[in-house]
């Protein structure tokens, strides 16, 4: 749950500055690197916040991105877009929304970084 503690805080900080949005995941050029005898597999991509009323959102805004993006507790929860380009002018896109029960919340997360002496 390494991931987790990066993105659940990373995500909070986000909704706090740009309000709601979505942690995108750009797998178009995505590289994985599969360790020989380990059940992990590393992926390398690119990642940012996807805010719900930026420029962006519009590539690739649906209904169910909408819902979404209206609907998750940013306090509690994330909203991962996996993006892949696979033309110009076609972008395809996976949503999860969640949150891991045995982790801390994001907003908790991003208060416990917060009160870390830098």
């Amino acid at each position: 749950m390494e991931t987790w503690l990066y993105f659940a805080p990373y995500a909070y900080e986000k909704f706090l500055k740009h309000g709601r949005g979505a942690i995108k995941i750009d797998v178009s050029d995505v590289e994985f690197i599969i360790q020989k005898g380990s059940n992990w597999v590393n992926i390398e991509a690119k990642v940012r916040y996807l805010e719900i009323d930026g420029d962006e959102v519009l590539d690739i805004a649906n209904d169910i991105l909408d819902e979404q993006l209206e609907s998750y507790d940013p306090e509690k929860q994330v909203c991962f877009a996996f993006v892949k380009r696979t033309s110009p002018t076609e972008i395809r896109y996976h949503t999860i929304v969640g949150a891991p029960k045995d982790q801390l919340s994001p907003k908790a997360l991003y208060e416990a970084k917060e009160q870390k002496p830098q």
